[in-house]
């Protein structure tokens, strides 16, 4: 769960699950009034950094619609790759595959 810095107010809830066929999935989801304040960035790097010490050898990706600029930035600030657009393995749905390193599947 994610808390306002100051007040202790839920916000949000976000962190990496794993995922079929072996990756960590990145995921957060923010009050919308508490976008961009650097929120996400920080639960992102929470859960990549949790994600590691469980279990290393899995990739972390973030999959993002093309139109998300807002999470695509978010993504490229944690350093992780664009690998194009590939098929959301829970959805199929075209989406674009930010992870922290090559996928092979």
């Amino acid at each position: 769960m994610a808390r306002h810095r100051d007040t202790g107010e839920l916000i949000g809830v976000g962190g990496a699950q794993r995922q079929h066929p072996g990756f960590w999935n990145l995921y957060y989801r923010l009050v919308p009034t508490h976008l961009g304040k650097g929120y996400a960035t920080e639960i992102s790097r929470a859960a990549i950094r949790t994600a590691g010490q469980h279990d290393p050898e899995l990739p972390v990706i973030a999959w993002i619609h093309a139109r998300n600029t807002g999470s695509r930035a978010v993504a490229e600030r944690l350093g992780l790759h664009d690998y194009g657009l590939r098929p959301e393995p829970g959805k199929r749905e075209p989406m674009h595959a930010y992870a922290d390193r090559e996928l092979t599947f």
